[in-house]
């Protein structure tokens, strides 16, 4: 993550440009940009040289944080596990997108049981060997037991819709015996505030409403080599299934995008599913609705 201000960094000894990260950008920056907005900045693209100058000069590193409960001590807290391991950044990385994707539409992982352990590795760095104690996550489930696992992720995430109290209806003052009536709500007082009111002067004719004030001109977001890389993806599924496993892997990164990628992405994947005759994949029995915005 990377201060909008600071996309170039610059040595203060002899002016030497360190980093210029604006070829490395994830997101798109608005016209009128917040300077000390974070934005996320690719650390490594090996079609630009050998990675990120920040990162080869130690000034910044990837770091990964992990939190877990561990419910034979208590349910009252949560442990942190720091790293800054790249294998052990990507093999929580995996498990965290492996169990997203076996309990969708809710794409969330918490309250799911995994084993943990450290175990040792021979890693070579620099021509070099070495034994490192890396975290090792594993799923002690069977087939089974992840269909179990789904049913219990949908009642534990159930949709906050299905929680909502209705809309409240005005039925008018309440004619129960014995009921309080607010004196403007009485029938009574009504009639007797009409009997006693004043004729009003008509007002004098008003000015025509001012024309609204002009709506800002929506930003345009132009497509990223990310959102080409995914719509690269898309026009090589061939099978609805295809198109269903590559939204299901793409969407965590797709609801954190702007507003009119998010629909552009929605509408090439709708675009796709029809050019080859598939349907997207129908709600199990039983199984809520998808997520607001989700198209599969």
């Amino acid at each position: 993550m990377r201060r909008a201000a600071d996309l170039v960094w610059i040595r203060k000894k002899d002016g030497k440009i360190l980093d210029d990260a604006n070829a490395r950008l994830l997101q798109e920056l608005p016209k009128e940009a917040d300077h000390n907005a974070l934005v996320e900045i690719g650390c490594r693209d090996p079609e630009k040289g050998p990675g990120c100058p920040l990162v080869d000069e130690g000034v910044c590193r990837a770091q990964g944080v992990l939190f877990v409960i561990l419910p034979k001590i208590s349910m009252g807290g949560v442990y942190q596990i720091t790293t800054g391991s790249w294998n052990n950044i990507v093999a929580m990385n995996s498990i965290v997108d492996w169990l997203k994707a076996s309990t969708p539409p809710f794409n969330r992982v918490v309250l799911i049981p995994f084993v943990l352990t450290r175990e040792p590795e021979e890693i070579e760095y620099e021509g070099k060997k070495s034994v490192h104690w890396l975290l090792k996550p594993r799923l002690p489930y069977t087939l089974e037991d992840m269909i179990k696992l789904q049913g219990s992720a949908q009642a534990l995430f159930a949709p906050t819709e299905r929680l909502a109290l209705p809309t409240p209806v005005d039925d008018g003052p309440d004619d129960t015996p014995g009921a309080v009536l607010v004196e403007e709500d009485s029938p009574e007082a009504a009639r007797a505030a009409a009997a006693t009111a004043v004729p009003q002067p008509p007002a004098p004719a008003q000015a025509p409403p001012a024309a609204p004030p002009p709506q800002p001109t929506p930003v345009h977001y132009p497509a990223t080599k990310w959102e080409l890389g995914v719509l690269e993806e898309l026009g090589k599924a061939v099978t609805g299934t295809g198109v269903d496993m590559l939204w299901d892997r793409q969407y965590p990164t797709i609801e954190t995008k702007p507003a009119p990628v998010r629909k552009r992405l929605e509408q090439a994947f709708k675009d796709r599913l029809d050019a080859i005759g598939a349907k997207p994949k129908p709600p199990a029995q039983g199984e809520p609705p998808p997520a607001q915005g989700r198209i599969l």
